[in-house]
């Protein structure tokens, strides 16, 4: 565990209070008036804020911050509200003495203007779920030097070195939160984070480890740099309990099963930050495209080999967003037919023979032996796909810090339901001769008829699996 030494061990203390009092919020009661969009009128209609040192308006439909210039308000929470989604924000209207200011979950594109303001006092800023895209060198300005907590989580932030310099002069910052944003998901993004900010004590609400300040000072000492690429491995295990494929009667056409696993995945040629998104849900700046696992004959357990698929991504704007909405995984069979040339130019001749063909005596026919190249015989039709199994898998927990998961999947699916439908058909019984039986040999057809009757039990269910990790240091 790291220890803390003692000579900020009192603003260690201040700052827990600041994060208590962060929670405690919502004390008023939230100020309903759906014709209402300005923050300054609905100050003014509510009495009770005269005095208030805390206002917390949520989905008001707020479009600006408005304040008079001696409100004496502390806490300001204006979250999923519309702030610069149709006018730009008036940064030089946020109250003077606002020590926290929580405005997550709006459309603030851009902090540029917000140290045109008064406020020397402000100690936590939430920013989560927005659109902003670069911070630039605003935080390096002395009057924000009272900072501790700072919730950047969820934006578009795509330059890691960048950002992390906008920071380091916030000699008081101890909690950051940064997941969610494209960054988050570079190799060594965390060590290269506690490296740049040595004071920090909680990165992605993970308190910072020893052993990762170690892990940090040994990544600055080899004069690593971040890199600007995310590796991600997604591994397929083991495919178990597969039905048996239908069996063809005919000799031709041959008939070759195979199965594979498909993924949805994301196009990494391209990357737009332009797109509009609605807040909170809409993470959609990706083209989906599809991925598969190699291909394998049927097996009743199959093992894919090779059984993973490895990827360095540098468009990390659609990968994150891929990760946000997770994947979806079908578990495929294809089968395809393969014909000698001469049967299909004998199907397409017709069935019309010349007399002397029908003069001839029928012969009987000669088994066709199947050749063990199918290079020598041609494919009559395109693979024909079958979707055994489908199953979504969600991924965002990847963003909120998680370095892998597994997602098992277990079902009794149609085709094994079909098969046992059919094999617990009853027997039709042979007729009876018209001898009769002796008692004896009644009972014994009886007991013989309720055996075959017996219903066959279940098959075991089918079952499959993917894991998905991203890698978040470079050894691993």
């Amino acid at each position: 565990m790291f220890h803390t030494n003692d000579t900020y061990s009192d603003e260690i203390e201040n700052e827990n209070q600041t994060i208590e009092s962060v929670h405690q919020l919502g004390e008023n009661k939230k100020l309903k008036n759906e014709n209402e969009n300005n923050l300054e009128e609905l100050l003014i209609k509510s009495r009770q804020l005269k005095s208030s040192k805390s206002l917390r308006l949520i989905d008001e439909q707020i479009e600006n911050i408005s304040t008079k210039k001696n409100s004496t308000i502390q806490s300001l929470i204006l979250s999923c509200n519309l702030l610069d989604k149709n006018q730009q924000i008036d940064w030089t209207k946020l109250p003077k003495h606002v020590h926290h200011l929580e405005l997550s979950g709006n459309f603030v594109k851009s902090l540029n203007g917000i140290e045109n303001n008064n406020n020397n006092d402000l100690k936590s800023i939430g920013l989560s779920f927005n659109e902003i895209t670069e911070v630039d060198q605003i935080f390096s300005l002395p009057k924000w030097s009272n900072i501790c907590l700072i919730d950047l989580s969820y934006n578009i932030l795509n330059d890691l070195t960048k950002t992390i310099e906008s920071l380091q002069n916030l000699n008081k910052l101890r909690i950051l939160y940064l997941h969610g944003n494209p960054i988050s998901l570079i190799i060594d993004y965390r060590l290269y984070v506690i490296d740049s900010l040595e004071k920090l004590l909680v990165l992605d609400d993970i308190t910072i480890t020893a052993e990762e300040r170690f892990r940090a000072r040994h990544f600055s000492n080899s004069d690593q740099h971040p890199k600007d690429y995310a590796k991600f491995t997604i591994t397929f295990g083991t495919v178990s309990n597969i039905p048996n494929p239908p069996i063809n009667q005919n000799e031709w056409p041959l008939q070759i099963h195979r199965y594979k696993l498909r993924l949805d995945w994301f196009d990494g040629e391209k990357q737009d930050i332009d797109i509009p998104f609605d807040k909170f849900a809409d993470f959609n700046r990706f083209n989906q495209i599809q991925i598969e696992s190699s291909h394998s004959d049927y097996k009743p357990n199959i093992d894919f080999s090779p059984n993973h698929l490895d990827y360095s991504i540098n468009t990390l704007i659609p990968f994150r967003d891929f990760l946000f909405h997770g994947t979806t995984c079908r578990f495929i069979h294809e089968m395809t037919e393969y014909w000698q040339p001469g049967e299909i130019i004998e199907e397409k001749s017709g069935k019309k023979k010349s007399n002397a063909k029908e003069e001839k005596k029928v012969e009987a026919p000669v088994k066709k032996k199947k050749p063990e190249d199918l290079s020598k015989l041609v494919t009559r039709t395109d693979p024909i796909e079958e979707i055994f199994a489908e199953f979504h898998v969600e991924l965002r927990s990847i963003l909120d810090g998680d370095y892998q998961v597994s997602f098992p999947y277990k079902c009794l699916i149609q085709q094994q339901i079909d098969l046992n439908t059919l094999q617990n058909l009853p027997i039709k019984p042979n007729k009876k001769d018209n001898k009769k039986t002796d008692s004896s040999q009644d009972k014994n057809k009886e007991k013989q008829k309720a055996q075959t009757n017996e219903p066959i039990p279940l098959p075991q269910p089918f079952q499959c699996s993917v894991h998905f990790q991203l890698h978040r240091i470079l050894s691993e």
